[in-house]
């Protein structure tokens, strides 16, 4: 028998045995012990964070439409092109005069000079996930400036204003549709469109749903009147409300301004603070209606302290 053969092989098993072992205490080392280094103050700030994002967001759904300007075109009674846009010019391009029986603008409008036909919207089919008649004060179009657009829709077609963009000479236009899934949303009303003047394209291309959430600088101080309020105060707000302990308090600060808190810091206190970059709505200031007008998306700094 080779006894030294075994011997060889035993001293391979304690190796592989032990090198197991190494790896194994190194995977639980690099993975576990982060887990119990979790201080107190970091989960505060957890708590704050999740309170916010139920309490202090708005459900937004998104759609992007993109089309091509130079699919709008000019037809005679035969169905024949006479004249193409020419996004460049931001005019059209003429194949062909009128001819004595007048050209077909959109809506089988006659005309009998392209003047009469000038190019101010785009009609799309309305996407399948939109409401069928959506609240005009919850629904607004931005185009890839972030410009705001005017919209209006009819049956199964939605409509979008084409803007002169002046040295902006895209033929590619990319509209987005924001949604608001909030029924305390107040938008603006678009001004509509003279439908008629609508040009549909040969083809298009729209994206799938989006659904982002988004921070709300006006419901974050819609929880600060709520502290403010003598009938629930920051004890009954931070425990029933954030589920949040009523010996700490935190403080939150949104685009460097102090938004939310429960309690002043005092001096000589040791403050732990956490620092995120979120998307936030931007407002300006209330219009004749004394509705807010929203602007679009941005990227803020979202700061929570806790002591």
């Amino acid at each position: 028998m080779n006894f030294k053969s075994k011997k060889g092989e035993s001293h391979l098993e304690v190796i592989f045995s032990f090198a197991l072992f190494i790896f194994v205490l190194g995977f639980m080392i690099y993975y576990l012990v982060p887990l119990r280094e979790q201080t107190v103050p970091d989960v505060l700030i957890d708590m704050v964070k999740e309170g916010l994002e139920e309490q202090a967001t708005i459900k937004i759904q998104e759609i992007t439409l993109i089309g091509d300007t130079e699919q709008a075109t000019i037809k005679d009674f035969s169905g024949n092109i006479i004249a193409r846009w020419n996004e460049e010019k931001n005019w059209w391009d003429i194949k062909r005069e009128i001819p004595e029986g007048g050209a077909i603008c959109p809506n089988q409008i006659k005309i009998n000079r392209f003047e009469d036909c000038p190019y101010k919207c785009t009609k799309f089919d309305k996407h399948s996930d939109l409401p069928q008649t959506p609240p005009p004060n919850k629904l607004h179009v931005r185009d890839e400036y972030n410009d705001r657009l005017n919209w209006d829709e009819a049956g199964q077609n939605f409509y979008v204003e084409r803007k002169d963009e002046g040295n902006k000479k895209k033929t590619l236009k990319e509209y987005t549709i924001y949604y608001y899934l909030e029924d305390i949303m107040e938008g603006y009303n678009s001004e509509g469109l003279n439908i008629g003047e609508c040009f549909a394209l040969d083809s298009y291309n729209n994206s799938i749903s989006a659904f982002t959430k988004v921070y709300s600088e006006e419901k974050i101080k819609a929880l600060q009147d709520q502290i403010d309020d003598p009938e629930i105060g920051p004890e009954k707000f931070k425990e029933e409300i954030f589920n949040f302990p009523k010996t700490s308090n935190f403080l939150v600060t949104l685009a460097e301004k102090e938004l939310l808190k429960t309690a002043e810091i005092p001096e000589k206190t040791v403050v732990k603070a956490k620092e995120f970059l979120v998307e936030v709505l931007v407002f300006e200031d209330e219009t004749e209606e004394g509705l807010k007008e929203v602007l679009r998306k941005d990227l803020a700094k979202l700061s929570i302290q806790v002591w």
